[in-house]
Parts: structure tokens; C-alpha cells; sequence
């Protein structure tokens, strides 16, 4: 009797699924209250992991720094595993291929940290070989350390916060643009030690010798991408801008501009709507 190809056994059940009226195909855009997480994670238990993967609470959440999250507490001393439980982001718009990989790289991080010998490090050699594994079983994976693909906002994220306005806070440090990201209410509370801050650098040190402020209010929602700044009382927190977002947002309400120039006044103009 000829051996099974198990390989092509699991492939073939995969391409059963993903072509099922019923099910989704890997291009189709998830819809968050349509998946059931612990069916999607049984599925993968038993193709990728042969059940070995322990079952663990599993929730949505809204986190927009990581499509996916694994936490849990260890005891320092015992170093044993309590409260596990693997998240799945909701912010972000990814077609069933991405959640597919997704969640097979929390999975792994299950397995491993529940082994009694955790690794030291999260992607480190225990977990490559793993996502390597699955990789090359041709199921159509591709697990990373890292997600390096441009994925937009949900859908499901921009209705839940739709509505919401922001303080864009666009600076322009010699002809470089970059931005960040606040609140009505930290704007108005800060904005004049934020100024303070511009002043020391551009008239103390050699750093630069202008910076132009727009303040910008917004309701665009690529804004949710960025982390929202809680006081600039001592520092700010900006970074790039693509030239096309920044036309966007100049075409929105500014506020107001400051305009601080070494050796003279700041220029200040406010707009009002």
C-alpha cells in the first residue's frame, strides 16, 4: 500500500476551503462580526500544528500597532504561564490570506511560550523555524517576524470612531515635513509650551533656523494610524509625511499657522471657520 502524502492531503483540504461558497476566499476582506475566531483557530490547530497549539481565550481588539498580540503573565520565580490570551486587531482592513497568517503567528507564539522551556527571544530561532515550516508546506502562508505589507483602516474601525476629530500638528523643519497627531483639548492646553520648545531650538542651537506649525483639524481617518500625542508640555512626537497625505490635509481646516525664523519674531496667523 502506497503511503499518504500528508502534505498534499492538507493542501488539497485548504483549497476545499478557500473555494467554498460558504467560506472565504484568501483575497476576500474580512468581516469581523461574520468570522468565528475559534473556528479559524481549531482549523489551523489541526493543518499546521497537528493539535498541538493549547486552546486559549481569544478576543478582538482594537489595537493599531500590531494586527495581532499574544499576552499573558509568568511567575518570575516558576516561570510559569497564567492568563494567556491571543488578540486579534480589528483596526485594520486585511483580506482572509492576511488574517490566515496573522493568526498563525500569535499560534506559534502560544506553543512556544507554553513549552516549559520559553525562548528568550519572541522571534528568535524557536519561532522562525516554526513560520518556516508552515511556510514551505505550500498551503500559501507567509509568516513573518514583522508584517510588511501597507494595509488600510477597517472598516469596522472607521464606523466605530467616525465623527472623532483630531489636532493635526504639521511641521515643516527646514523644508522637511513631518506630523503628529493630538486632541482639541491637549492643543489648547499645550500648544504654547510646544511653541517654547521650537523657540530654544531655533534660536539656541544650530539645528535648524525655521520651523513653520499648520494646525490642522481633521476628521480624515488615515489619522487613526498615528499615535495620538498626550501633551507636549516637554517634547513632541512627530514623524514623516508622504507629500500627497500632506496636500490632503492642507485642503482641510487649518487652524492656524506660527512661523518661528532665527534672530526674528515669530509669525503668527489664525484662521477662523
Amino acid at each position: 500500500m502506497a503511503g499518504l502524502d500528508i502534505i498534499k492531503l492538507i493542501k488539497e483540504e485548504w483549497e476545499d476551503i478557500l473555494i467554498s461558497e460558504n467560506q472565504y476566499s484568501a483575497d476576500d476582506k474580512i468581516d469581523f462580526n461574520k468570522i468565528n475566531l475559534y473556528t479559524e483557530f481549531q482549523k489551523l490547530n489541526q493543518s499546521l500544528f497537528s493539535g498541538d497549539v493549547p486552546e486559549v481565550p481569544m478576543k478582538w481588539g482594537t489595537r493599531k500597532t500590531a494586527l495581532g498580540n499574544v499576552r499573558f503573565k509568568r511567575d518570575r520565580r516558576t516561570k510559569e504561564v497564567r492568563n494567556m490570551v491571543l488578540w486579534i486587531s480589528t483596526f485594520f482592513d486585511v483580506n482572509y490570506r492576511q488574517f490566515l497568517n496573522v493568526l498563525a503567528h500569535e499560534m506559534i507564539h502560544v506553543l512556544l511560550e507554553s513549552t516549559p522551556h520559553q525562548p528568550r527571544n519572541p522571534h528568535g530561532y524557536e519561532f522562525m523555524e516554526q513560520a518556516q515550516r508552515i511556510n514551505g508546506m505550500g498551503l500559501g502562508f507567509n509568516i513573518t517576524k514583522t508584517n510588511g505589507e501597507d494595509i488600510g483602516i477597517s472598516d469596522h474601525a472607521k464606523q466605530r470612531l467616525s465623527g472623532k476629530k483630531f489636532v493635526v500638528i504639521i511641521l515643516n523643519f527646514d523644508g522637511y515635513d513631518s506630523i503628529a497627531v493630538t486632541s482639541r483639548q491637549v492643543y489648547e492646553r499645550d500648544f504654547e509650551s510646544l511653541v517654547g520648545i521650537f523657540e530654544r531650538i531655533v534660536n539656541n542651537t544650530n539645528k535648524y533656523k525655521r520651523v513653520e506649525i499648520n494646525i490642522i483639524e481633521s476628521q480624515n481617518p488615515e489619522l487613526l494610524k498615528y499615535p495620538q500625542q498626550r501633551n507636549f508640555s516637554r517634547s513632541i512626537s512627530h514623524m514623516p509625511i508622504t507629500e500627497e497625505f500632506l496636500e490632503e490635509l492642507l485642503n482641510d481646516n487649518i487652524v492656524g499657522t506660527v512661523v518661528i525664523e532665527k534672530g526674528k519674531e515669530n509669525v503668527v496667523s489664525e484662521e477662523i471657520q
